[in-house]
């Protein structure tokens, strides 16, 4: 594929989607018309768009070609760069790169067990000790709603309105979960509609937050009637708020953890579906507490004595 942009910039269409957890399959070769070599974007653009590998070539006024710097992934870190080399003294090693790359990261996987991997994100202004209090409970939740941990990071900052992370985390949390295979992120706290859209377009994976983490424990285990339509009811409040616009980060979301509970498949496309059921399963909760009121005075009448049990999810 060949694209002409601008002196300062390049559009990239849109890609085919990145195998899980795998390298994109492109490479990409641009050019600079300045002596600047791999700035902080190409290398952002690298991470987030999984590419096997990026390059820039300079030119000189004339067209010609002078220098070459290339970027991979990397295992260990977030990615190497190679030094800056004249372009007649440089080549690009290609031959099973991409698949030596995937190895490495395969082989930093230490997951054993069946369980969904998935990394836990927590970021506030607020001390580390407590943050780490807060993923430790984070974590017993993940493993009571079957997921296994496969790592953990947090920011001790102010959150950031649009993504929670910055541009350098982001990239550090997207390397994190190609090291360990994770498709899932779990922030803790609740995620606004913007930032669970912008997380989800810009790491292609399935994001998910507190709230949402918590329901779905209520999901997996309510067993009678009441409890299903209750849990039901509060999923689908929750993602009233979000479904306008909200198309391709919440196609991340239903089904399997984190989407467990509505019965209708694609709330997110429909807010009109979304009232109309929160009416249905309203009025199907009125007749249960009714039914429930009558079985009550009956206790009442017999003297039954009454206990109440409270917890929490984990």
């Amino acid at each position: 594929m060949v694209l002409a942009g601008w002196a300062e910039r390049i559009l990239i269409p849109a890609l085919p989607k990145a195998p899980d957890t795998k390298l994109r399959g492109v490479r990409l070769l641009h050019t600079h018309l300045t002596p600047q070599p791999l700035s902080q974007e190409d290398l952002m653009d690298l991470v987030f768009l999984r590419f096997d590998q990026i390059a820039v070539l300079t030119v000189s006024q004339a067209g010609t070609p002078e220098t070459l710097q290339f970027a991979e992934l990397s295992p260990s870190s977030t990615y190497n760069t190679s030094p800056v080399l004249p372009w007649t003294e440089c080549s690009i090693p290609v031959v099973n790169q991409p698949q030596s790359l995937e190895s490495a990261f395969d082989s930093k996987t230490t997951l054993t067990n069946q369980a969904t991997p998935v990394i836990l994100v927590a970021v506030a202004d607020q001390p580390k000790l407590l943050l780490e209090k807060n993923l430790e409970e984070l974590a017993k939740l993940a493993t009571t709603a079957g997921l296994s941990v496969a790592a953990t990071l947090l920011q001790t900052r102010p959150v950031n309105a649009q993504s929670i992370l910055g541009k350098g985390k982001m990239a550090e949390l997207e390397v994190l979960a190609l090291q360990h295979n994770a498709e899932t992120l779990v922030f803790d706290g609740e995620l606004t509609p913007t930032q669970l859209r912008n997380l989800a377009e810009l790491t292609e994976r399935k994001v998910l937050d507190r709230t949402q983490l918590i329901l779905d424990i209520f999901a997996q285990h309510a067993h009678t009637k009441t409890g299903k339509l209750q849990v039901e009811l509060a999923q689908l409040k929750y993602l009233e708020s979000r479904l306008t616009g909200q198309h391709k980060a919440l196609d991340r979301l239903m089904g399997g953890i984190g989407g467990r509970g509505p019965g209708e498949s694609k709330l997110e496309t429909d807010r009109r579906k979304n009232r109309a059921r929160q009416a249905f399963l309203t009025n199907e909760l009125d007749k249960l507490s009714k039914q429930r009121a009558t079985l009550r005075a009956r206790r009442t009448r017999n003297g039954l004595p009454l206990v109440a049990i409270v917890g929490r999810p984990n």
